[in-house]
C-alpha cells in the first residue's frame, strides 16, 4: 500500500506532462474537455495532476494521431486498442525519406537510422534530435531500442573508426540519446509491485549504452530500473544494494583492460555476488568472461531480453 506522499509523487503537473509526451498544454486541455481523453485529478487550487497510466495514455493518444487517425476517433478507446492501431499503422508506414529521397521496398527502422546519421554528420541537431523523438513517440521501448538506438550507436561506432565523425559528432549523439533513454526509462510505468534493478557499469567504465538500453528493456518489460549512472566504486553499488534492497544488478563492461584492472573488476564481482544477483553485459571476446564469478553473463540485447522477460512471468 502506497503512502500518501508515494501518491503524490506519482502524479505529473502539465508542464511535465507536457514534457514527457511531446504534447502542448493546449492540446493536452483540449483531448481532456472536449474528447474525454484523460480525466486528471485536481488539487484544491484546482491544478491538473495526472498519473503514469494518463501519461502513458496520452504518449499513446499522440502516436496514433501522428499517424493519421483524428482524435475524435481514438480518445476515447482502451489502450489496448490504440497500441492495436498503432501497430497496424505502423506496419504499412511509408519510410520516412533519406538523403537521397524516399527509401522504397526498404527498412523502415534502417531508414530512421540512415536520416539521424546524415543530420548528425551536417551537425543538424535540431533535425537529429526531432527523428529521435518522432520515432521514440511512434515506437514501443523494445522496437525504439533495438531497431533505433542500437543500430545508431553501431553506426556511429563505424563512422568514428573509418574517421568519418569526429568527437563532436560522438557527443552530439551521446548527448541526444541518452537524454532521450533516461526519459523513456521514467516514462515507463512498472507492474504492480514490480522488482527494483540496480542498473550501472563498475568504476572506470564509462560507457553506459549498453546498460541504458538493458534499463529500458527491464522497464519495458514492468520492472524497475533504478540507473545509478555509470563509473560507480563497488562500496557505492554495495551501498546502494543495501539501502535499496534490490536482489538483481545489472551492469555492463566494454572496453578493454589490463590485468590490473582484470583483476579489481574480478574481485569486484566476487563481492557483489556476495550481496545480490549479478547479471553482466560483456562481449563475446572480452577478457571478463572467465573471471565473472558468480555472474550471470550476457553477449546480446535479445538474450537479456529473454531473460527479463522471464523474471516476470
Amino acid at each position: 500500500m502506497k503512502s500518501e506522499k508515494d501518491q503524490k509523487d506519482d502524479l505529473f503537473s502539465m508542464r511535465v506532462v507536457a514534457k514527457l509526451t511531446g504534447l502542448t498544454p493546449d492540446t493536452i486541455r483540449v483531448w481532456e474537455r472536449r474528447y474525454g481523453a484523460v480525466s486528471p485529478a485536481r488539487t484544491a487550487g484546482d491544478t491538473r495532476q495526472y498519473t503514469h497510466a494518463e501519461v502513458g495514455r496520452l504518449i499513446l493518444l499522440r502516436r496514433v494521431t501522428a499517424l493519421g487517425r483524428r482524435i475524435k476517433t481514438v480518445a476515447t478507446l482502451p489502450d489496448e486498442e490504440l497500441q492495436r492501431i498503432i501497430d497496424e499503422l505502423e506496419a504499412a508506414a511509408t519510410p520516412p525519406e533519406t538523403e537521397g529521397g524516399p527509401a522504397v521496398g526498404g527498412d523502415y527502422h534502417r531508414a530512421i537510422v540512415n536520416e539521424y546519421i546524415t543530420a548528425v554528420r551536417a551537425f543538424d541537431a535540431q533535425r537529429a534530435q526531432r527523428l529521435l523523438n518522432r520515432a521514440s513517440l511512434l515506437m514501443d521501448p523494445h522496437e525504439f531500442a533495438m531497431k533505433v538506438v542500437v543500430p545508431i550507436l553501431q553506426e556511429a561506432g563505424d563512422h568514428w573508426f573509418h574517421k568519418r565523425f569526429t568527437i563532436a559528432h560522438e557527443h552530439l549523439i551521446s548527448m541526444q540519446i541518452r537524454a532521450l533513454l533516461i526519459k523513456l526509462i521514467d516514462m515507463t510505468s512498472p507492474l504492480p509491485g514490480a522488482e527494483k534493478i540496480l542498473v550501472t557499469t563498475p568504476s572506470g567504465h564509462r560507457h553506459e549504452f549498453g546498460v541504458l538500453v538493458g534499463a529500458l528493456l527491464a522497464a519495458s518489460r514492468g520492472l524497475t530500473p533504478v540507473y545509478l549512472g555509470p563509473d560507480t566504486p563497488v562500496e557505492d553499488i554495495l551501498k546502494a544494494i543495501e539501502m535499496s534492497r534490490v536482489n538483481l544488478v545489472l551492469l555492463s563492461v566494454v572496453r578493454d583492460v589490463n590485468q590490473e584492472e582484470l583483476d579489481s573488476l574480478g574481485d569486484a564481482l566476487h563481492r557483489l555476488s556476495d550481496a545480490a544477483e549479478v547479471w553482466l553485459g560483456l562481449p563475446a571476446d572480452h577478457a571478463a568472461n572467465r573471471l565473472a564469478h558468480g555472474a550471470r553473463v550476457f553477449h546480446d540485447f535479445a538474450t537479456l531480453e529473454a531473460a527479463l522477460t522471464q523474471r516476470v512471468s
